[in-house]
């Protein structure tokens, strides 16, 4: 399997974005909360595998409750959830969306 060429767009941008997998486990939940709760980090995208028994939102109020953190940290501005499976070409997203991950994203957790 051969990988297209990646040629970042953002280079000299001072904003941090990062890209989180695994957001509704256990370790992915407590990440989630120290990027949203980090000042220096503009953007956090989640993305998670698609869902029949409620939102991404939702599973991420039930991680949050179940490790005990602010679920208020959820409703910040700057989480964007995107529906899609890591093991996908594209993430499994819409190519408008995966061009625009690659030119902001900074950071993949």
């Amino acid at each position: 399997m051969s990988f297209p060429v990646f040629t970042p767009r953002n280079i000299g941008k001072p904003d941090t974005s990062v890209l989180l997998t695994g957001a509704s486990g256990a370790f992915g939940s407590n990440i989630l909360a120290a990027l949203l709760s980090n000042h220096a980090i503009s953007r956090v995208h989640v993305l998670s595998r698609q869902t029949t028994d409620g939102s991404i939102q939702d599973k991420l109020v039930a991680s949050f409750r179940r490790e005990g953190l602010d679920g208020q940290l959820l409703l910040n501005s700057k989480l964007q959830c995107h529906e899609g499976d890591p093991s996908s070409a594209r993430f499994g997203l819409p190519e408008e969306n995966y061009v625009s991950l690659q030119g902001s994203v900074t950071h993949i957790i």
